[in-house]
């Protein structure tokens, strides 16, 4: 078990058109079986909105017009169908029956992996932006972005998670991802309030100001360009954001036509210009 989750963030196979997806994405799905038979169905009724969740999920995917795209998911996007959605499931069923210890030593096997994929993105991609071994800076930002609120939680109690703090921080600011960035300051923050604990935000003014140094050193030469694109996150007007807020609106109008199935997991790239606001069509084309 605790190879498969060392092996999920590194995984690679140079023959593949897809060298890192794919790869990831398969070990995860036939790792399946073996979840379910470590895993327990047993459920308390705290966790009744987790098995809802993914039973929905399942009756989306049936009544979904493109069947096949929502049981997969979409390819080079991380398949994020109904079989990646029920591994994670599965992944919840074995690890809510293990004791702290146990859970522990797995986090820490993929903490190892993730900082060797780190460290892999410094040395071979810098100073392009980093993806490390996932093949896309934003989803490696978005897995660092799940990980650092973790790692600073078991910051409190053992310093040497301290170091995976800023290796992932240091990492996630060269990955250039602005989603990335808002969120991992949403999940410290939320971190911060819901514990109460100031040592928290120590550790993270601590370890922001030693990032701060090491990123005046590395981004010296364009130091301008990112700092443009950190600002770029308020500007409203900008393409990117633009973009991202038509996608709301047309999110939106689907719902609307269809308010009970939607129009299945993953199928949004193929039915968003359907949906969307004519203003943006006659910007794009």
């Amino acid at each position: 078990m605790r190879t498969i989750f060392f092996l999920i963030p590194l995984i690679f196979f140079p023959f593949l058109n897809d060298i890192w997806v794919l790869p990831k994405a398969t070990i995860f799905w036939f790792s399946i079986p073996l979840f379910i038979y470590r895993g327990r169905f047993l459920f308390k009724k705290e966790e009744i909105p987790v098995y809802l969740w993914i039973f929905l999920f399942f009756v989306y995917t049936i009544f979904s017009p493109s069947k096949i795209l929502s049981f997969f998911g979409n390819y080079r996007y991380y398949f994020h169908g109904f079989l990646s959605t029920f591994s994670g499931f599965c992944i919840f069923l074995l690890v809510k029956e293990m004791n702290l210890q146990k859970t522990k030593k797995i986090f820490n096997y993929f903490l190892l992996s993730l900082g060797i994929s780190s460290i892999l993105g410094f040395v071979f991609q810098y100073p392009q932006r980093i993806s490390a071994t996932f093949g896309n800076p934003n989803f490696f930002g978005g897995v660092l972005s799940m990980t650092i609120p973790f790692v600073f939680y078991l910051s409190l109690s053992e310093r040497r998670y301290i170091a995976f703090s800023f290796i992932f921080l240091l990492s996630l600011f060269f990955t250039l991802s602005r989603a990335s960035w808002v969120g991992t300051f949403a999940g410290i923050l939320s971190l911060f309030v819901f514990l109460k604990n100031k040592k928290v935000l120590k550790i993270f003014l601590v370890a922001s100001l030693i990032l701060a140094f090491f990123i005046l050193i590395f981004s010296f030469s364009n130091f301008q360009e990112i700092l443009k694109r950190f600002l770029s996150i308020f500007n409203l007007k900008e393409a990117d954001i633009v973009s991202r807020f038509e996608g709301y609106l047309a999110s939106i109008e689907i719902l609307k036509k269809h308010p009970v199935f939607g129009k299945g997991p993953e199928t949004f790239l193929l039915f968003f210009r359907a949906y969307a606001p004519v203003s943006f069509v006659r910007k794009t084309g």
